[in-house]
């Protein structure tokens, strides 16, 4: 997998992760290099030598920021990652040999427990950070036991909060902080200015202090940090750095000495002088003079390809701080991940933990879920509260139908007024015999009729024949009572319908009609003379004082048996207000007289219930129009009615009503009817019979 990830990264590198900005500085002159690195080889594309301000103090971090950050920006290197190092002055090098067999993952808590005794500060004041090497700038104990040789490079947490601070004012992002003598061996290393078998000492001259490392291969034998202070020279004044030169190189001298001295007399095979101070030349002279080893200046410039112009001797550091993340562990320390030891691990915590996660991820994605069908159920409650609404809303009109259709089929479950009247008129004896009086339809489905006959006889024979035919009689009692017209007893018969009672109308025909069918008529015909009377007395004609024998006669063109007018499904309507729908009812009016085979003066087509409101139909025989009226059966039905018609908006708009329902003829007169102004209304009445 890694070498997949490595030739990926080969085809489609990662420009930006791979350039990388090197800076080291003195209290003198600020050094960059920026560098772009690949898995085989480092491309330096600029380098930039910058005078430190006289005004800008080494010490402070926020100063030296600060001009770092213009700097960087005056090369457009905003935003830059930046590697910076440790100079040899400012850390400890401690060599310690581990006991044998020590596991890798063991080496950095035995460094933490060890080192912590020899450092000359405290552990929680230090940074450290190891690496598996040997180093001989220390005491060997003849005799000791060969072991792991480890070499511990430790800073003060100070040291790494000034270079952190130092790239947040600057403005870049610090991603290494190593140790100087180590960059500078890693630039010996790429400019390939070292044999595996020689031993060469590096002299590195800066303003504050002078460096003398000596690399044995390719590995750091010996480092040392000489604090000589070199003042800034005018140009071509050589004479005045004498001082500086020879202090310079007592120390180098000394270094020497003392790393052949712990060698047991160890050679030194090349001396190597670099620096940007401007005395290297002289250092390296003195130095060949006073050393058996030859000695010269180091340009890593030649040797890397850069421009012959630059001195190049100076960015020794530079170039190989930027030169090194090219290539894996180049630089073994890094103070800002340092090695740690690894964390005790706890199976029994790591067990509980893991069980308590399991468990709390458990909870998570059950509250989730939870939620989800939570969200989703309020999203359905949501959806089908406004479908209901929507549906709600639609079915006004549904349910204002459905309304008049229940009261439709409640006025269909009652009784078929029709043909039990047909039926009762076939039932009752001739005019000549009794009549009614009076007929009411109770609210609780039965009929009460007053009847005055000429006979007690007369009155139990037709309670014989209603009980017959099916009905359930309560007569009253039969009362002496002398009208007008002969009719010497009178009785109130109760009727009750059976719900499943049909009339059989052909078993049943109706008494001759006389010729005179009036009660005026009837006495006459009975030879009683006429009753006494006033002059202008006239017969009732009231709808109080409904007569059997008024029933509509049979007709030839009726079609219908035993004098029963047999309609099927006739029809008559208005629907429109005014002389148009008057004029159209007329025609059908006409044709329904003459279906029926007689044109009746007037009739009433009961409502429904029965109760609170009827429908009249005249005839006027002199215009020949038809006029229906729909009202209430007492006076305050044409008063409602007015009220009614003057709330319409307009005053040729009327009110229209649509009536369904079976009907029944009761004669009445038609004066009573006169001057009374009633709306035309849309009427649909289904003709049974």
């Amino acid at each position: 997998m890694r070498t997949l990830i490595e030739k990926f990264r080969s085809i489609f590198p990662d420009t930006r992760r791979s350039e990388v900005v090197a800076v080291d500085f003195d209290s003198r002159r600020l050094r960059i290099v920026q560098a772009r690195q690949t898995s085989e080889a480092t491309q330096f594309l600029q380098m930039t030598c910058a005078d430190m301000p006289a005004d800008v103090n080494i010490s402070d971090a926020t100063a030296v920021g600060r001009f770092l950050g213009r700097t960087l920006r005056e090369m457009s290197l905003e935003n830059a990652r930046v590697t910076m190092s440790v100079s040899r002055g400012q850390a400890v090098l401690k060599p310690l040999s581990l006991p044998p067999g020590t596991a890798d993952g063991e080496l950095a808590g035995m460094v933490q427990y060890q080192v912590s005794r020899e450092l000359p500060f405290g552990q929680d004041e230090a940074v450290i950070d190891f690496t598996i090497e040997r180093h001989y700038d220390a005491d060997v104990q003849p005799g000791a036991p060969q072991g792991r040789d480890v070499l511990v490079a430790a800073v003060t947490v100070p040291v790494v909060d000034f270079y952190r601070k130092l790239a947040e004012e600057a403005g870049v992002r610090l991603v290494r902080l190593g140790l100087r003598p180590y960059a500078d061996a890693k630039c010996m290393e790429m400019c390939r200015a070292i044999d595996g078998t020689q031993r060469v000492a590096i002299v590195h001259v800066t303003a504050d202090e002078t460096e003398i490392d000596i690399l044995a291969g390719a590995s750091l034998a010996f480092s040392r940090s000489a604090f000589v202070k070199i003042p800034a020279f005018p140009s071509g004044v050589v004479p005045q750095a004498d001082a500086a030169v020879g202090a310079v190189v007592t120390e180098v001298v000394r270094s020497l000495q003392s790393f052949q001295a712990v060698e047991r007399g160890g050679r030194i095979d090349c001396i190597l002088v670099a620096g940007g101070t401007g005395i290297e030349r002289q250092v390296a002279d003195l130095l060949s003079r006073r050393s058996a080893a030859p000695c010269e200046m180091f340009h890593p410039g030649p040797a890397l390809g850069l421009d012959e112009g630059v001195d190049t001797s100076g960015f020794l550091s530079a170039l190989g701080l930027a030169a090194a993340p090219a290539r894996r562990n180049a630089l073994p320390f890094d103070f800002l991940n340092p090695k740690r030891p690894a964390p005790v691990r706890d199976m029994r915590k790591i067990r509980l933990a893991a069980i308590s996660g399991a468990v709390a991820l458990l909870a998570i994605v059950g509250l989730a879920v939870g939620v989800g069908r939570i969200a989703s159920r309020r999203s359905d409650v949501d959806r089908l509260r406004e479908e209901h609404n929507r549906l709600k809303e639609a079915n006004r009109s549904v349910a204002s139908l459905e309304k008049r259709v229940r009261q439709i089929d409640q006025w269909n479950a009652q009784p078929d007024w029709l043909e039990h009247w047909a039926y009762l008129s076939g039932l009752f004896p001739p005019a000549q015999d009794a009549y009614v009086t009076s007929l009411r339809s109770n609210a609780d489905g039965t009929l009460s009729v007053a009847v005055q006959a000429t006979g007690q006889q007369v009155i139990s024979h037709l309670v014989t024949r209603l009980q017959n035919a099916g009905y359930t009689v309560s007569p009253g009692p039969v009362s002496p009572t002398r009208d007008r017209y002969g009719y010497a007893h009178g009785s109130v018969l109760k009727l009750s319908i059976a719900r499943n009672m049909n009339p059989d109308l052909r078993g049943v025909s109706l008494a001759t009609r006389p010729s005179d069918d009036s009660p005026r008529g009837v006495a006459l015909a009975r030879g009683g003379g006429a009753p006494s009377a006033r002059r202008d007395e006239r017969p009732p004609s009231a709808p109080a004082t409904p007569t059997v024998a008024a029933a509509p006669a049979a007709a030839p063109a009726a079609g219908g048996q035993n004098g029963v007018p047999n309609l099927r499904n006739a029809s008559f309507d208005a629907f429109a207000p005014g002389a148009q729908g008057l004029d159209r009812l007329t025609g059908q009016y006409a044709s329904f007289r003459a279906t029926l085979g007689e044109a009746r003066q007037d009739f009433l087509i009961s409502a429904v219930n029965s109760a609170d409101y009827v429908c009249h139909e005249v005839y006027d025989r002199e215009s020949n129009r038809a006029i229906l009226a729909y009202f209430r059966k007492d006076s305050r039905g044409f008063r409602a009615l007015e009220s009614q018609k003057n709330r319409a908006s307009g005053a040729n708009r009327d009110i229209t009503v649509k009536f369904y329902g079976k009907a029944h003829f009761i004669s009445t007169g038609w004066q009573s009817l006169q001057g009374r102004t009633a709306c035309p209304v849309a009427v649909i009445v289904d003709w049974l019979r």
